[in-house]
């Protein structure tokens, strides 16, 4: 008798295939990974899941360089901007973004308190200060400044009004220094 139409050896034997497509994928990983002059070109432009863990170090390297110069230009141009026109409407975020970089990617704490505190003194109406407090906090934090911290926490609960989100925030940080 002859197979049903759409039934065959490969159709019935899909497993079989299915392990020697992964088995030849795995002598080729392998093999990769176990010959030095196939690691060395792949990490050349990029990191190898297979090997090259110094030439993935570097290239990590280079990434984070390039990360810290783009954050540096951004920084420059903000604060250009910022200084074309210190009145404009978007200058408040303007500052603020150059306090984060140079906070998160720079941990210059130093200059983001006073970015942080330009920021509040020039424009303490803004809508977005709610969340310069706690990066101002956080800065005191980072450099051991108790009394910066209390002084923000003070200023906090006389900046929003009692019982707001911010205000309890300011206390309960207040309160375990």
């Amino acid at each position: 008798m002859s197979e049903p139409l759409g039934r065959g050896p490969l159709r019935d034997n899909w497993w079989l295939i299915a392990i020697v497509v992964l088995c030849v994928i795995g002598a080729a990983a392998f093999h990769f990974r176990s010959d030095p002059e196939l690691v060395e070109d792949a990490a050349a432009g990029q990191p190898s899941l297979f090997g090259g863990s110094a030439a993935t170090a570097d290239w990590e390297q280079a990434q984070a360089e390039r990360s810290r110069e783009a954050a540096r230009n951004t920084i420059t141009e903000y604060e250009r901007i910022y200084a074309e026109n210190p009145r404009a409407e978007d200058a408040p975020a303007y500052l603020f973004s150059v306090g984060n970089l140079q906070r998160q990617r720079f941990q210059n704490y130093a200059e983001a308190i006073r970015i942080y505190e330009l920021l509040l003194t020039e424009h303490p109406d803004w809508e977005g200060t709610h969340r310069v407090f706690p990066q101002l906090i956080s800065c005191y934090e980072q450099i051991g400044d108790r009394r910066g911290m209390q002084w923000v926490c003070d200023l906090m609960m006389r900046t929003f009004p009692e019982g707001s989100e911010e205000y309890l925030f300011a206390q309960e940080k207040r309160n375990s220094l």
